[in-house]
């Protein structure tokens, strides 16, 4: 089905999965093929963001255990960041994707991110190797 607006593809969409959702909503096993379905489109969109940006791997103290890893962003201010484009988790990394990858993000384990935030923007692990 073509439409010639984006207002009007929305609206069907909307009230096709709002059916199909209800339809289906009491069925245990289509509830776990849902949420099988949309932890794999969820692991697919944070696969292919870490993979531009760097991998699975913290870019400070090469931390390699995915569930460790988070983005961050170069010059600091993230929190601030996510605000205003109203996006996190998934949705930032579709946010992303959608603007073409853009420069100013890294990959870092949870620990530097936190110290880099705790610490003026300079990780800690930077810091001790200086002294």
């Amino acid at each position: 089905m073509a439409f010639k607006s984006t207002e009007k593809r929305r609206a069907y969409q909307r009230e096709y999965m709002y059916k199909y959702w209800r339809a289906h909503r009491d069925d245990p096993i289509f509830m776990q093929h849902d949420r099988e379905k949309s932890a794999r489109a969820r692991k697919r969109i944070k696969d292919s963001v870490f993979a531009v940006y760097g991998g699975y791997i913290c870019a400070c103290c090469h931390e390699a255990e995915p569930i460790f890893l988070t983005l961050d962003h170069v010059d600091g201010g993230g929190k601030k960041h996510k605000r205003a484009i109203g996006k996190q988790g998934k949705n930032f990394y579709y946010w992303l994707k959608r603007e073409g990858y853009p420069k100013g993000y890294q990959v870092l384990c949870h620990n530097c991110n936190h110290g880099r935030f705790l610490n003026g923007g300079t990780c800690p692990h930077k810091v001790n190797a200086l002294l």
